[in-house]
Protein backbone atom coordinates (compact mmCIF):
# COMPACT_ATOMS: atom_id res chain seq x y z
CA UNK A 1 0.00 0.00 0.00
CA UNK A 2 2.97 2.39 -0.63
CA UNK A 3 1.67 3.91 -3.37
CA UNK A 4 -1.87 4.46 -1.50
CA UNK A 5 0.41 6.40 1.41
CA UNK A 6 2.26 8.32 -0.91
CA UNK A 7 -0.61 9.96 -2.52
CA UNK A 8 -2.35 10.57 0.88
CA UNK A 9 0.67 12.80 2.31
CA UNK A 10 0.02 16.08 1.27
CA UNK A 11 -1.01 15.32 -2.43
CA UNK A 12 2.06 13.45 -3.31
CA UNK A 13 1.93 11.31 -6.43
CA UNK A 14 3.13 8.18 -6.11
CA UNK A 15 5.32 7.25 -9.45
CA UNK A 16 8.55 8.25 -8.20
CA UNK A 17 9.19 10.28 -11.60
CA UNK A 18 6.28 12.28 -10.78
CA UNK A 19 7.47 13.06 -7.09
CA UNK A 20 10.68 14.09 -8.59
CA UNK A 21 8.61 16.50 -10.87
CA UNK A 22 6.89 17.63 -8.09
CA UNK A 23 10.33 18.80 -5.96
CA UNK A 24 12.14 19.55 -9.19
CA UNK A 25 9.17 22.43 -9.33
CA UNK A 26 9.85 23.60 -5.69
CA UNK A 27 13.71 23.29 -5.75
CA UNK A 28 13.06 25.65 -9.15
CA UNK A 29 10.68 28.36 -7.50
CA UNK A 30 14.01 28.84 -5.22
CA UNK A 31 11.97 27.94 -1.78
CA UNK A 32 13.83 26.18 0.24
CA UNK A 33 11.23 26.89 3.01
CA UNK A 34 8.84 24.41 0.71
CA UNK A 35 11.09 22.22 -0.44
CA UNK A 36 12.76 20.40 2.91
CA UNK A 37 9.06 19.83 4.23
CA UNK A 38 8.05 18.29 0.94
CA UNK A 39 10.97 15.91 0.77
CA UNK A 40 10.03 15.23 4.49
CA UNK A 41 6.56 14.09 3.59
CA UNK A 42 8.39 12.19 0.65
CA UNK A 43 10.60 10.70 3.07
CA UNK A 44 7.44 9.95 5.26
CA UNK A 45 5.69 8.16 2.32
CA UNK A 46 8.83 6.30 1.79
CA UNK A 47 8.82 4.02 5.08
CA UNK A 48 9.15 7.00 7.99
CA UNK A 49 11.80 9.27 8.74
CA UNK A 50 13.66 6.72 10.58
CA UNK A 51 13.89 4.52 7.78
CA UNK A 52 15.23 7.33 5.22
CA UNK A 53 17.98 7.97 8.31
CA UNK A 54 18.61 4.38 8.38
CA UNK A 55 19.32 4.31 4.74
CA UNK A 56 21.01 7.51 4.59
CA UNK A 57 23.30 6.36 7.33
CA UNK A 58 22.19 9.64 9.14
CA UNK A 59 20.87 10.34 12.92
CA UNK A 60 17.61 9.98 12.77
CA UNK A 61 16.95 13.06 14.87
CA UNK A 62 19.20 15.19 12.93
CA UNK A 63 17.11 14.60 9.61
CA UNK A 64 14.14 15.83 11.50
CA UNK A 65 15.35 19.20 12.16
CA UNK A 66 16.75 19.01 8.75
CA UNK A 67 13.70 18.53 6.83
CA UNK A 68 11.69 21.05 8.99
CA UNK A 69 11.16 24.52 7.67
CA UNK A 70 13.50 25.73 9.17
CA UNK A 71 16.33 23.63 8.52
CA UNK A 72 19.53 24.13 6.52
CA UNK A 73 20.49 20.77 5.38
CA UNK A 74 24.41 20.62 4.01
CA UNK A 75 24.68 19.83 0.52
CA UNK A 76 26.27 16.00 1.24
CA UNK A 77 23.08 15.31 3.94
CA UNK A 78 20.59 16.22 1.04
CA UNK A 79 22.22 13.95 -1.43
CA UNK A 80 21.94 11.34 1.04
CA UNK A 81 18.35 11.90 2.37
CA UNK A 82 17.37 11.97 -1.66
CA UNK A 83 18.94 8.95 -2.74
CA UNK A 84 17.76 7.18 0.00
CA UNK A 85 14.43 7.71 -1.79
CA UNK A 86 15.65 6.65 -4.73
CA UNK A 87 16.22 10.51 -6.11
CA UNK A 88 18.68 12.88 -6.62
CA UNK A 89 19.25 16.66 -7.21
CA UNK A 90 19.59 17.47 -10.97
CA UNK A 91 20.96 21.38 -12.02
CA UNK A 92 19.61 22.47 -15.48
CA UNK A 93 20.13 25.94 -16.54
CA UNK A 94 17.79 28.16 -16.35
CA UNK A 95 15.53 29.25 -19.27
CA UNK A 96 14.52 33.12 -20.27
CA UNK A 97 11.88 34.09 -22.48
Amino acid sequence: MKGDRTTLVHGLPDDPSDVATVLDGILASGSQKELLPAVRQVAIANGGIAKVATDANLNGTSIYRTLSERGNPDLRNLTLILRAMNLRLSIQPIVTA
